[in-house]
């Protein structure tokens, strides 16, 4: 089935549910055959293909799966990770996180609250000759992130612990995207996080802030003498820097690139 023929059957099956325009259904074509947008224009369909697009589309419609869980995929620095229900789905913001730690000098790396494993991986990626450690509180975000390892050949150290608990040697950077959001808030949340991200991935406690001060008062136990630390936080979290600027040398607030409070950066001192 040609293209133009495809698009017109699913244009006709969202009538009745009135969710998605023509530019969606392209964007959701693209992402089904992992091609561009005008690659996917001259590409004929396999009968296989059209049946297995069009239950795919239904459950898109019907449950709101987002995309990413929908294929079990998601992009981040130029890379393609496997996704599931157990872990967040990576996001372009995350990236400013990347982009200002790989202007530093580390070897041996921590990633905490892993997930999928995206932000270690990446840096193992860009940078092939340090060394990481992979921990997470949930035994099936691991089996994700062992996943992604397995295919960029990264050599998996996964440790399963409730934030520093297992952990116990020192590392050059730590590297951290814990959970942020304030227990009430969740249920206001968009149904594609709400409903397809982990609630223990999310929830950070009554005010937001249960795992910074974890890591506030026990992160410099686990710094090698020169050792940073990154950590992602929410857009209202900026006041925090504060707090780390009382221990720390060289704490930075980083904004993403919608401008927004993103990140926390930080040496031992």
């Amino acid at each position: 089935m040609r293209y133009s023929e495809l698009k017109k059957e699913l244009l006709e099956i969202n009538k009745k549910f009135n969710k998605l325009d023509a530019k969606e259904i392209d964007y959701f074509l693209s992402f089904f055959l992992n091609k561009n947008l005008f690659e996917i224009r001259d590409y004929n369909f396999t009968l296989k293909e059209v049946k297995k697009i069009k239950k795919l589309f239904l459950n898109h419609l019907k449950k709101d799966i987002p995309l990413q869980k929908l294929f079990k995929r998601a992009y981040f620095y130029k890379r393609e990770f496997f996704v599931n229900n157990n872990v967040l789905t990576p996001r372009f913001d995350s990236e400013i996180l990347i982009e200002n730690v790989l202007k530093k000098p580390f070897e041996s790396v921590l990633d905490l609250c892993c997930g999928s494993g995206a932000l270690g991986i990446t840096l193992k990626k860009e940078r092939e000759n340090i060394s990481i450690d992979f921990a997470d509180i949930s035994k099936n975000a691991l089996k994700v992130t062992k996943r992604n390892c397995k295919k960029y050949s990264v050599n998996a150290n996964l440790i399963k612990t409730n934030m520093f608990k297992n952990i116990d040697k020192k590392y050059d950077l730590i590297i951290c995207n814990p959970p942020y959001i304030e227990t009430n808030v969740i249920d206001t949340l968009n149904d594609e996080v709400k409903n397809f991200d982990p609630s223990i991935a999310l929830d950070g406690g009554e005010d937001g802030l249960k795992f910074y001060n974890i890591i506030l008062n026990s992160v410099e136990n686990y710094l090698t003498e020169n050792g940073k630390c990154i950590l992602e936080i929410g857009y209202n979290q900026g006041h925090l820097v504060e707090k780390f600027k009382e221990k720390f040398k060289n704490v930075e607030l980083i904004k993403d690139y919608n401008n927004q409070d993103r990140a926390i950066y930080f040496e031992r001192r």
